[in-house]
């Protein structure tokens, strides 16, 4: 039979890490139901609006931000249960249109959204770090 002093000793590791592992879940997002999507506009010309259109749960929803000048960026949150869709669509201040084709996410994700003259370049990471 081990001494109380031996168990007590693993329990107190078995804690720890425990504790450890949990503090770690919520810094990188785990769990969390918002997205993150962080649009840089790296193009020469204002954009008139960025739109993030998404779908979850059977519901849809947008956020419309205002202008986003050159070198500029905006992040935009929302909420999914689980899993979703969103696509990006950014207009200049000529009257067009660039967008993103419809992306799968989860909760927890986070994108970068680069916008460029002519398309949008999506880097997707499961989680924010």
């Amino acid at each position: 039979m081990k001494p109380f002093s031996q168990i007590r000793g693993m329990f107190l590791v078995a804690v720890v890490g425990f504790a450890l592992g949990a503090a770690i879940a919520v810094l990188r997002g785990w769990g969390s139901p918002v997205v993150s999507a962080v649009v840089v506009n790296n193009s020469e010309q204002p954009l008139q609006s960025v739109t993030l259109k998404y779908t979850t749960c059977g519901g849809k929803g947008s956020i419309v931000g205002g202008v986003l000048l050159p070198g500029e960026s905006r992040t935009y949150r929302y909420s999914v249960c689980s899993e979703g869709a969103y696509i990006i669509e950014a207009q200049f201040s000529d009257e067009r249109t660039v967008r993103t084709r419809e992306r799968y996410v989860e909760s927890g994700h986070f994108s970068t959204e680069t916008i460029s003259k002519n398309s949008i370049h999506t880097d997707q990471r499961t989680y924010a770090f």
